[in-house]
């Protein structure tokens, strides 16, 4: 159970990363937010939390799973969790605006 656990979180890491990288970009900010585009050091933040989620994800995995069957594992992870970000972003993409809301910036308002 507790495999389970880590296995979903690790997932979880790889779809907020994708995520992230996706709403840096301004035709995702736009589709999921409504504003017309975000900062740049918003941007910077996106791609930065990007980063540190794949390799929070990829951690856990090698942790969990060893080093023989991890790095498999992680590379299936990656592509369904893009497949989950392009489906999100197709079908539903004012999902991802709470992860636009959790930046730190001055204009609330165009998260509302």
């Amino acid at each position: 159970m507790r495999d389970v656990v880590y296995l979903l979180a690790a997932f979880a890491m790889s779809y907020l990363a994708f995520a992230s990288f996706a709403l840096a970009q301004k035709r995702h900010w736009q589709a999921a937010t409504g504003a017309h585009d975000s900062k740049l050091a918003d941007k910077r933040v996106l791609k930065i939390s990007g980063i540190v989620c794949l390799a929070a994800g990829c951690a856990i995995v090698l942790w969990r799973e060893g080093v023989d069957y991890g790095p498999l594992l992680w590379v299936t992870q990656l592509t369904v969790a893009a497949f989950g970000v392009v489906a999100t972003l197709s079908l539903r993409a004012q999902l991802l605006k709470p992860f636009a809301a959790v930046l730190p910036r001055a204009d609330r308002q165009a998260c509302r």
